[in-house]
């Protein structure tokens, strides 16, 4: 006979077991008329029992059966060798949690799988997304440098082409009549000191460049982001030196007088 928790089965055909159904009875009989209180009996589960257990009992109980495929093996005599006796068999089968069979394992394999793909691309489109953002504002910053150079370009051609036009004056200025000297000198004068006013306050956009070429430096750039930054650099640098060069001109000539 066959009993999951005391309630007898029916084992005439294959035997499945849900994991919860593992607590498992089997009871034997032998039979000799002669002395049926001499029988002996020896039985081992495969898959679980190491050894072969002797016993005059009549049944063997397994409880807390691991899920796996089982067989009850059965022999009886009536005496203590059993080396020559049949043996009866018995095969069942305890079935695994659905959260211990290969097609779970399967299932979270390719769900651990697809939600680290999923990470890796949310993750790719977010980098993506913020260095558009990046090169989007480098550039930005990159035109209003740009600008900023354009003017001030045009700026610093304007005091030299006002410089050269009063090396003119100041060239033709013995042909002069002594009447416009004073007013030739109040002109120049009045030029001197523009132009060192209009040098001084380019010093302050020129050191706002230079910073901003230093914060650049800072920032993971592409090569060709690179070549613009140092273009700007020589750019910004022959502007230092002009403006530089136009106040040392202007001091000299304030010493001079």
């Amino acid at each position: 006979g066959l009993n999951v928790f005391d309630q007898a089965i029916d084992f005439s055909g294959s035997l499945s077991f849900s994991y919860d159904q593992n607590d498992i009875t089997v009871s034997y009989l032998g039979i000799w008329y002669q002395n049926p209180s001499a029988l002996s009996f020896q039985y081992r589960l495969e898959n679980y029992d190491r050894d072969w257990i002797s016993s005059r009992d009549h049944s063997a109980t397994y409880s807390s059966l691991p899920p796996g495929s089982y067989i009850f093996r059965l022999k009886v005599l009536d005496t203590s060798d059993f080396k020559d006796a049949r043996e009866a068999t018995l095969q069942f089968v305890v079935l695994p949690p659905f959260w211990r069979t290969t097609g779970f394992y399967l299932l979270s394999i390719l769900v651990a799988g697809f939600s680290i793909y999923a990470f890796i691309r949310y993750r790719e489109r977010r980098l993506q997304k913020d260095k558009k953002l990046l090169e989007a504002k480098v550039q930005e910053r990159t035109l209003e440098i740009q600008k900023k150079n354009d003017e001030i370009q045009t700026i610093s051609e304007e005091i030299q082409a006002q410089s050269e036009e009063i090396m003119g004056f100041n060239e033709n200025l013995e042909a002069l009549v002594k009447d416009r000297t004073r007013e030739l000198e109040m002109k120049n004068r009045a030029l001197e000191e523009y132009a060192f006013i209009n040098a001084h306050e380019l010093r302050a956009p020129v050191a706002s460049i230079l910073g901003l070429i230093n914060l650049m430096r800072t920032v993971e750039l592409k090569e060709s982001e690179k070549l613009y930054l140092e273009h700007l650099q020589r750019s910004a640098d022959k502007l230092d030196a002009v403006v530089t060069s136009i106040t040392l001109a202007i001091e000299k000539g304030d010493k001079g007088a």
